[in-house]
């Protein structure tokens, strides 16, 4: 009786925010596109990426600015001061930084890489072992590096060492865990997903939620977790232990800042965060990242895949 009334109430809020608060995203957006596949689309309050295939190659767009072609890129995420991609070169075949336009390398293999607004940190291969480079300190060498992310006031990454999954926050070890799935952190604090036998665990600053089914892909974001699931045969999506739902569908938004995810309710898609829900828009899915500032959603029309990025419109 209790999970039927928090899901009607939940319900109800959703409805409410639907009919109070729609985005069409057509005004002040700029639109780009088409491309062959979906691409990743990162935001922050005043700034986009986007990073997709073309001719078998991957190329980068910040803010207006194309740069590629390589064989790879890698990128975690951009921030209002820093913007920073890894690329594989195609002549050399290694590995270089982009970071607000000044290359670094070359690398055998970058791993993860990720910035804050005043920090950058990465890991990368060298002689078969794994090193963690932050600022200007390094740590290793590592049997494997699983994650990393920073930010303006902690660090955190996963790795392997003796065949043991271990985490390091701010240079302590904790562990050994079965596995470590993801690696978060923002300016309010450090998050991870762990397992122990065949049940998975998210930690935020020492706060444990689950345990959750292996099989489940949970997303970290810098407000916490997200991951859909059934229940029955209902869709539901788990934000922090809120359950939100039943959905026709539902994709959660890996990318975004905040914990995001598109839905779709009544035939008619729309982006939902734990506050806020966007839309309704004309497209049977949608990709893309939401920041405090801006919105970025991908879909597909009869020709490609295109880009809409929407500024201004989350207050």
């Amino acid at each position: 009786m209790q999970k039927k009334f928090i899901r009607a109430i939940v319900i109800l809020v959703a409805a409410i925010l639907i009919i109070g608060g729609y985005f069409l995203f057509k005004k002040d957006s700029l639109a780009f596109g088409p491309y062959v596949k979906i691409p990743d689309i990162y935001v922050s309050n005043n700034r986009y990426a986007i990073n997709y295939e073309q001719n078998s190659k991957r190329y980068i767009n910040l803010n207006g600015k194309v740069f590629g072609p390589y064989s790879a890129i890698k990128i975690d995420s951009i921030t209002d001061k820093n913007e920073a991609f890894a690329y594989l070169d195609p002549d050399t075949n290694e590995w270089y930084i982009n970071l607000n336009g000044n290359i670094s390398g070359a690398w055998e293999n970058i791993g993860d890489m990720s910035v804050s607004e005043n920090k950058m940190g990465f890991s990368y291969l060298s002689n078969g072992k794994w090193y963690a480079k932050i600022e200007n300190k390094q740590y290793g060498p590592y049997d494997s590096i699983g994650g990393l992310a920073i930010s303006d006031k902690d660090y955190i990454f996963s790795f392997e060492r003796d065949n043991k999954k271990y985490i390091l926050i701010n240079g302590e070890e904790s562990g050994p865990y079965d596995n470590v799935e993801k690696v978060s952190t923002n300016n309010m604090g450090t998050g991870f997903i762990y397992y122990q036998g065949d049940e998975k665990y998210v930690n935020i600053d020492d706060r444990i939620y689950g345990p959750y089914s292996v099989s489940v892909p949970i997303y970290l974001f810098n407000n916490g977790f997200a991951f859909q699931y059934f229940d029955q045969n209902d869709l539901m999506v788990n934000i922090n232990d809120v359950i939100m739902g039943p959905y026709e569908a539902v994709g959660i938004l890996p990318n975004s800042q905040f914990a995001s995810f598109y839905f779709v309710k009544g035939g008619r898609s729309y982006i939902s965060t734990s506050t806020k829900i966007y839309g309704p828009y004309p497209y049977e899915f949608i990709g893309g990242a939401v920041s405090g500032n801006e919105v970025g959603i991908g879909y597909q029309a009869r020709d490609g895949w295109y880009v809409l990025i929407s500024r201004g419109q989350i207050k």
